[in-house]
Parts: C-alpha cells; sequence; structure tokens
C-alpha cells in the first residue's frame, strides 16, 4: 500500500531506548552513584568528595563515637565508622558491624532496611541498666539499635540540608521538589520535623524570606500584645506565648539548616500534627483574648 512513514535517528542519542531493545552494556555512572542499577554482588566505590557527619552515643557500656560519610549529590549513605570510647565496650564488634553497615550501604540497600535491621537487635541488658539508673542512654535499647538511630538522624539531616541548597532562589514549584516526591526526604519526617526544608526547596529562597517575614510579623503582634494587655497576667500570657512560638519556630529552622541538633520541636501552624495544630490555635485564641480586653485609650474609647 505504499510507504508510511520514516524514522532517521543517530545512534548513541536519549531516544535510542524506543528503537533499540537491547541492554546498554555500559552502565550509566550518575546512576550507579546513586544506587540504583546495581547488579547482585556489584559495590559502589566511596569518592574523596563525601560528606561527613559525626554523633556521639551513649550506650550500656559507656560512650560510642559514630561516624557516617553520604554522597554529596544524593545524599546516599556510602560508609560507617563505629569506635568505642573511654569506657565503650568491644572495639572488634564495632568494627565489624560497621564494615557489614557500609558494605551493605554499597551494595544498594536503602537506609531505612537497615536500620530496621538493627531495631531488630533485641534489649542489652547494661543498656537498660543504665538508662534505669542514670537516664543518660541514647535512643534505643542496644548498641545496635543506637547506631541505627543516629545514621537515621544523619541520613535526614543530609537530606534536608539537600533539599534547601537545591532550592535555590525561586524554587523548583509547588510539588515539584525532588527530595520530597523522590523519597529522598522520608515522610515521616518531611511533613513535620523537617517541612521548611520541603517549603526551601519548592519555593526557594523568596518562599523561605517570605514565611521568615510572616512569622516575625506574628511575634510581633503577639509581643505588642503583651504591651498593651489591661493586667500583668494577660501580659505574661502573651510574653510565654510568643517565647514558645519563637522557639519552635527557630529551632525548626535552625536544625533544618544544620545550626542546631534535630530535637522534633514542629513548626507553628505548618507542621503536620493534630495536637500540636489545636494547641497553637488555642493559644491564639488566647492571645486574641487578651487584645480584647486591653487597655484602650480615650481615642479608642
Amino acid at each position: 500500500k505504499g510507504l508510511k512513514g520514516i524514522t532517521i535517528f543517530r545512534d548513541g542519542c536519549k531516544r535510542i531506548g524506543i528503537l533499540n531493545t537491547s541492554e546498554k552494556k555500559e552502565k550509566d555512572k550518575d546512576k550507579v552513584l546513586a544506587g540504583e542499577g546495581l547488579k547482585r554482588g556489584e559495590i559502589l566505590l566511596v569518592t574523596d568528595d563525601v560528606v561527613g557527619k559525626k554523633r556521639k552515643l551513649t550506650t550500656g557500656c559507656g560512650s560510642l563515637h559514630c561516624i557516617a560519610l553520604f554522597d554529596p549529590h544524593t545524599g546516599a549513605l556510602l560508609e560507617t565508622y563505629l569506635s568505642k570510647g573511654s569506657t565503650g565496650g568491644c572495639n572488634n564488634f564495632m568494627v565489624g558491624l560497621s564494615r557489614m553497615i557500609s558494605i551493605s550501604a554499597r551494595g544498594g540497600i536503602d537506609i531505612e532496611t537497615i536500620v530496621d535491621q538493627l531495631n531488630s537487635s533485641g534489649s542489652c541488658p547494661s543498656y537498660t541498666a543504665r538508662r534505669v539508673s542514670r537516664k543518660d542512654t541514647s535512643k534505643g535499647a542496644c548498641c545496635p539499635m543506637a547506631v541505627g538511630n543516629a545514621l537515621l538522624d544523619m541520613y535526614n539531616e543530609m537530606q534536608s540540608e539537600l533539599a534547601v541548597g537545591s532550592g535555590g532562589l525561586t524554587g523548583k514549584g509547588f510539588m515539584q521538589g525532588t527530595q520530597n516526591q523522590l523519597g529522598y526526604l522520608p515522610q515521616t519526617v518531611s511533613n513535620s520535623d523537617f517541612i521548611f526544608s520541603v517549603i526551601a526547596e519548592e519555593t526557594g529562597f523568596v518562599g523561605s524570606v517570605l514565611l521568615l517575614g510572616m512569622y516575625a510579623l506574628l511575634m510581633i503582634s503577639i509581643f505588642r500584645t503583651a504591651l498593651i494587655a489591661s493586667d500583668d497576667f494577660g501580659r505574661y500570657l502573651c510574653t510565654g506565648i510568643g517565647a514558645v512560638f519563637a522557639l519552635h519556630t527557630i529551632v525548626n529552622i535552625g536544625m533544618s539548616i544544620r545550626l542546631m541538633p534535630v530535637t522534633g520541636l514542629p513548626l507553628p501552624l505548618v507542621s503536620y500534627g493534630g495536637t500540636f495544630m489545636l494547641a497553637t490555635l488555642s493559644c491564639l485564641g488566647i492571645v486574641q483574648s487578651v487584645y480584647a480586653n486591653r487597655s484602650r485609650t480615650e481615642e479608642e474609647r
């Protein structure tokens, strides 16, 4: 019936996959660095441009130092080093555990799976005894659990910093943030503890400054209400509420940009959480009540 059409393409172009069904022999370097496309038995190589983070953990046997190295582009965990402190436990055990964690991460296993395996280690009697007696142990019920929690905290910090830094001036657009949408920033913290990282990635520097400006106006309004309150009780009440809001805002944003340690304080009126949102709105209602019963001037009367 005649020729219907003709397709001309250049070998090696981006659309070669449509016309060629054979597998590529050469691996994509970017995918390998991100831990994707690895075959069984393949291990990633650790380069010299990694980003390191450190945590000091208090365990049942003493102190433990945890160092984690992350990929600077994807934030993926690549290497872990564990060493006991001056009063720590078995150093050979820590070295062996760190090697197993490192080889698992470089073999393409995600950090959530690694932490899940560490959390299945069970409880340590020495850890439990120290928690009851001194109450200074790190989060967890044994050394592997404490290491897993520390690795997850450092991983979340790394992804938060990448999200904030990748936003640029105007951001990537609403619901277009790669760190959040692709799951690099875990959903368990992206809508609560690290919500500012998501906002900074999607709206950029401009959106972050606007958010900070609105919080500044809110704090100024609360403290102004404290100044014009009709009695000392209302004045102290508004001052305390404003201080709590300011503390939550500073700490939450500070831990998203690595100025403060991760503590889990939510961002007022933005972070997900029904109880905290209810408490925040109740406090704002109290401030409005103080303002409604303020000391009025002659002109206002």
